[in-house]
């Protein structure tokens, strides 16, 4: 019941939309607007890929890296909107994800009012490998929550989240090796912008710290919260590969339940 009342929205909601209520009224939009923001997702995403590339082949270009940089700002601004509007109809999306998505939009738009030539190669391989694990985690990760939905261990309002959002133990074996190295990627950007820093002209050089800060930071909260992803997930699934442990489990769970329903009475 509490998913269909009138919700106080986010910053970034109030912004755009000030107090206009974003709860849909029926589970059927619910469910359509999480499938319309997955095909955006996946799409943009793509567009990503498409214009990293063009960076790429076309080096140092301040116009295509421009085009790139406002394309990352307008994407993770649109991006965030529709996450706040799914957490408001019922979607669980980690704090983490939301917090790293409006460091993002900060981040790419110092990118984008600045020109640094020495980076912008670095930054489009970045934004390429980026993109390319996007991708592949949101397929695989979409496969997984269609499996988990068959089963009844998912709602129909479970989103592929950006980062290490795993469902099953699977996911994490798999996809785990390609997010240490993106996560340690976004560790390098940091440390090239800090030594680009004092090439940079005088009026102009605190943004190129503030992009080094705010690289440093993404990479450290996604390096933290995949720690506690694979620990978690590693525990979950020492308990359902051990019988002996379900069986303790399941005993100490009706323990409590039998202690809670003595002290009632």
């Amino acid at each position: 019941m509490t998913n269909y009342l009138p919700k106080q929205n986010n910053l970034l909601l109030t912004l755009f939309v000030g107090d206009f209520n974003v709860v849909l009224p029926r589970k059927e939009d619910k469910i359509k607007y999480k499938l319309q923001y997955e095909k955006f997702k996946l799409f943009y995403i793509i567009g990503q890929l498409v214009f990293s590339s063009l960076n790429i082949l076309c080096g140092p270009n301040r116009i295509v890296e421009g085009l790139l940089q406002f394309y990352l700002v307008w994407f993770y601004c649109n991006l965030t909107m529709k996450e706040s509007i799914l957490i408001a109809n019922g979607s669980r999306i980690r704090t983490w994800w939301q917090v790293q998505h409006y460091l993002d939009i900060i981040l790419y738009a110092f990118l984008l009012i600045r020109a640094d030539g020495d980076f912008s190669l670095q930054f489009s391989l970045y934004i390429f490998y980026m993109s390319g694990c996007q991708v592949l985690q949101f397929y695989y990760q979409a496969g997984s929550l269609y499996k988990l939905r068959a089963l009844g261990r998912a709602t129909h309002m479970e989103v592929s989240a950006e980062g290490l959002r795993v469902k099953t133990y699977a996911d994490l074996q798999f996809l785990t090796p390609f997010f240490i190295l993106l996560y340690i990627f976004q560790s390098y950007n940091g440390y090239m912008l800090w030594h680009l820093a004092p090439k940079a002209r005088e009026d102009e050089r605190w943004e190129v710290y503030v992009c080094c800060i705010l690289f440093i930071t993404i990479s450290l909260g996604n390096l933290f919260t995949l720690i506690h992803v694979v620990v978690l997930k590693h525990q979950i699934h020492k308990i359902v590969k051990s019988p002996e442990l379900i069986r303790r489990n399941l005993s100490n769970s009706l323990l409590s339940s039998l202690g809670k329903e003595v002290k009632k009475q």
